[in-house]
């Protein structure tokens, strides 16, 4: 079961933390975002249903651990191979990728694909002399 509560960072910080299981925190730029929230809340269910970890869940998609860390603690949109990859752990179809490519997609039509981190789909790594 998760548990919400907020209590501010310092005086006039104007930051909220916030405390999931007990663990408190600084919610990433995506704490206000209602997919992203959607997202996360979808993926702490899962990893409870299944009782996993984040750190287990991540190696079963070939992520590092900080991905799920940092999608549940808002601090990063997820992409849609990431949704596919957690889509396939779980042995469900098409539930987180729909999820991520509204999530992409709002963004994009919005332009704020590289807010969410899109940008690097579009980018020149490993093109004949550019990246690696």
């Amino acid at each position: 079961m998760t548990v919400r509560c907020e209590r501010r960072a310092g005086a006039g910080s104007g930051r909220r933390v916030e405390c999931v299981e007990g663990v408190w925190g600084v919610p990433g730029p995506y704490v206000d975002d209602v997919r992203c929230r959607d997202f996360a809340a979808s993926l702490e269910r899962m990893l409870a249903g299944w009782k996993w970890s984040g750190a287990e869940l991540a190696r079963r998609c070939h992520f590092g651990a900080g991905v799920i860390s940092n999608i549940v603690a808002f601090h990063r949109a997820p992409t849609v191979s990431q949704g596919e990859a957690l889509d396939l752990a779980f042995g469900v179809t098409d539930v987180f990728a729909a999820k991520a490519r509204v999530i992409r997609e709002r963004a994009d039509s919005d332009g704020e694909l590289s807010a969410l981190g899109g940008g690097w789909a579009r980018s020149s790594f490993g093109e004949p002399g550019r990246g690696a």
